[in-house]
């Protein structure tokens, strides 16, 4: 077989080299008859990834007699020939015999000497009747959920899955498959939505694939395979179960995560194996931080403490104080970085002057209290507080020495929040003094999130929902890069920005910037996601209301799209998709802003709607369960669901979607659309609202 060779020359040797003594490539001369052997270890070119897998099949497979000519045919039946090398030459080989043909071509010529006394691996069809007692007695199996009508399964099988398998040969690792259309108690069990999808079992204990996504290689899903396997003391479980009983005792430990769920909530049984994951990284930190769960309803002393609005609800206590979990929950690294942010100090202790000016010197919003040498004060006490409960938007640091307060230009019993360097413009001193601090955590940290913005501050996605939830808003989205290559031009736009700022502090306008890649959806909701200039600039407005500015940057346009959005002269921007066409028999109807009143407020039927983001992870989590729910109503007379994409469609002024999830219902009879209130928690609380509204 011929195949040609290309880059990733040692994704084979990577993925097993005890398999092969020889292996290499074999050139013609078209002066020589007799081919040149070069070793493949040598070479500086090699096989791509499935040319890799192909060659680790041969050889694992011990296959005798290979169709590459009638030399390598003889290689094969009589072993690997004698040669040396002299530098990077390689000499002929003794017996070379004659290559078929006179293609100018390179042949992969494979001569095996098995190394490795084990078999093929073989990838196991599952069932629902062979799948638990098949994972159960695994040290470690991958388990590829996939589906007959889906082809990117079947090129991830064919491609990568099962090549990988053949290369771990009779390593303590079952590879299987699972159909989800033939097997649907197990996709039902552990809520498999999406195909192809890989999980992990050990010992029949599921565990979050976090390998290679896309089909990068075989060598790649065989070397996570293999770090997966040599894990230690990944057999228990290590997440707390907490109790009535316990539950007080527990928390009032250094720092703990507890989630609160309930066994049918769909997002709390895709969580499990991600907070044990997580769970089982942390332990090893110093000191360990636990993980723990409490089951609802049967902790209910213990839940009727807390405002369970929706599950999963994690909460955190830190020596029995409880803080909002405000962390991603996709992904078990997620987990455990918030985690990691939110042990250890909260303030650090700064001794001298140069310890206050390299903190302040840095990309990052900083805080700094100047205190008496009165080190048990309250506000002290305070301000170390406040520091719980700012740690993913800023650093808190604080000193007792009078002379680094002088050398500062600073009393004592002040707190300066100062800017990130790079944001300060011209026409700004970079920080905010806070005189006389309350002695209260909850009014320190609202302070700093009034004072935390620069003239121009830089919005992300970890700080748009605190520090930048203020309308009116002006954001100048572009390619924002402060290394030294794009330095000078991201000052530039910032700095432009900033000379219009300076003319309307007293407006009550919020100006930042921010990085266009990181908010496409909010490009597309004012229609500039192809807008052609290097800037474009959005005004986000109480009700809501958008604004898009269709000129060039500059500070002339930009002072006068400012000035013409206070003097009530803009005309919103009102975003819709293209109405859909109906889906016969759909579950839930999709409607965008230009239908929205008209298929919402049906005066005919009960309709129900959700709005949301699907960026946005609590708005996927709904989706799941919302789609439950229609499934369970489907078929009832004169109900309809339906859901709208509110970064893409605007709802009518007046709708709050300050928090997404939003679900609201208009009855029968009547064009009014109200949100459902209390907020549900799942299908269960929806399900109940629905019975009530609609059979009433």
């Amino acid at each position: 077989r011929k195949i040609s060779y290309s880059s990733s020359v040692f994704s084979l040797v990577q993925a097993r080299p005890s398999l092969l003594t020889g292996a290499g490539f074999c050139t013609e001369n078209p002066s020589n008859p007799n081919p040149i052997f070069l070793p493949l270890w040598d070479m500086a070119v090699g096989f791509s990834p499935l040319s890799a897998a192909a060659l680790c099949y041969c050889a694992l497979n011990r296959i005798k007699r290979c169709n590459f000519g009638s030399w390598s045919a003889k290689v094969a039946r009589e072993g690997f020939p004698q040669f040396q090398l002299k530098g990077s030459e390689a000499a002929k080989p003794r017996s070379p015999g004659e290559m078929a043909g006179g293609r100018r071509s390179v042949l992969v010529v494979v001569c095996v000497v098995l190394l490795a006394t084990g078999g093929v691996c073989e990838v196991l069809e599952l069932t629902d009747s062979s799948f638990q007692s098949t994972v159960n007695e695994a040290e470690l199996a991958a388990v590829l959920f996939h589906a007959p009508w889906c082809p990117h399964c079947h090129s991830y099988l064919s491609d990568v899955f099962s090549p990988a398998a053949t290369l771990l040969g009779s390593e303590d690792i079952t590879m299987a498959t699972l159909d989800i259309d033939a097997a649907k108690e197990v996709q039902t069990k552990y809520v498999i939505q999406q195909v192809p999808s890989i999980r992990l079992f050990r010992k029949g204990q599921m565990f979050p694939y976090e390998g290679p996504r896309q089909q990068v290689g075989v060598a790649d899903l065989v070397m996570y395979l293999r770090e997966e396997r040599d894990k230690q003391g990944l057999e228990e479980n290590p997440v707390i179960t907490l109790t009535n009983d316990n539950f007080d005792d527990i928390t009032t430990s250094e720092l703990i995560l507890v989630e609160f769920y309930t066994d049918l909530c769909v997002p709390c049984q895709r969580l499990e194996p991600i907070f044990a994951d997580a769970a089982r990284q942390l332990q090893r930190e110093t000191p360990p931080i636990r993980l723990g769960r409490v089951q609802i309803p049967d902790q209910m002393k213990v839940a009727e403490r807390f405002p369970l609005e929706g599950y999963p609800l994690l909460i955190f206590f830190r020596r029995g104080t409880q803080y909002n979990y405000t962390g991603p929950k996709e992904t078990a690294s997620g987990i455990v970085e918030y985690m990691r942010q939110q042990a250890g100090p909260s303030s650090i202790p700064l001794e001298q002057t140069v310890d206050v000016k390299r903190f302040i010197n840095r990309r990052a919003i900083s805080v700094v209290g100047y205190f008496h040498e009165d080190t048990d004060s309250v506000l002290l006490r305070e301000f170390r507080e406040s520091g719980n409960l700012v740690r993913t938007e800023m650093e808190l640091g604080h000193t007792h020495q009078r002379g680094v307060a002088g050398g500062m230009g600073q009393d004592p019993d002040t707190i300066v929040i100062y800017h990130p360097v790079h944001l300060v413009s011209p026409w700004e001193t970079g920080h905010s003094v806070i005189s006389s601090p309350p002695s209260n955590a909850s009014q320190l940290r609202q302070l700093y999130l009034e004072h935390a913005r620069p003239l121009v501050g830089q919005m992300t996605t970890g700080n748009h929902d605190n520090l930048y939830s203020h309308r009116p808003l002006l954001v100048a989205y572009y390619d924002i890069d402060w290394s030294s290559d794009g330095f000078k031009a991201t000052q530039y736009w910032h700095d432009l920005v900033a000379s219009a700022a300076r003319d309307f502090i007293t407006s009550g306008v919020v100006f930042a910037i921010a990085n266009e890649e990181d908010f496409l959806d909010d490009l597309r909701g004012v229609g500039l996601s192809d807008w052609g200039e290097d800037v474009a600039v959005t005004l986000y407005a109480p009700g809501p209301l958008k604004y898009a500015m269709t000129e060039e940057l500059s500070r002339e346009s930009l002072t006068s799209f400012i000035q013409d959005y206070l003097d009530g002269e803009l005309v919103p921007h009102f975003s819709s998709e293209p109405v859909p066409k109906p889906v016969k028999g759909a579950l839930i109807r999709k409607v965008v802003g230009s239908n929205y009143l008209s298929e919402v407020g049906n005066t005919k039927k009960d309709v129900m709607v959700m709005l949301c983001r699907p960026s946005l992870p609590d708005c996927r989590e709904a989706a799941e369960f919302y789609k439950k729910l229609a499934s369970q109503f489907h078929g009832v007379k004169n109900l309809v669901f339906t859901e709208m994409n509110v970064a893409l469609n605007d709802p009518p002024v007046g709708t709050d979607i300050s928090s997404l999830p939003s679900f609201l219902f208009s009855p029968r009879g009547s064009h009014d659309i109200a949100p459902v209130t209390p907020r549900p928690k799942d299908d269960a609380d929806l399900a109940f609202f629905l019975k009530y509204k609609h059979y009433s």
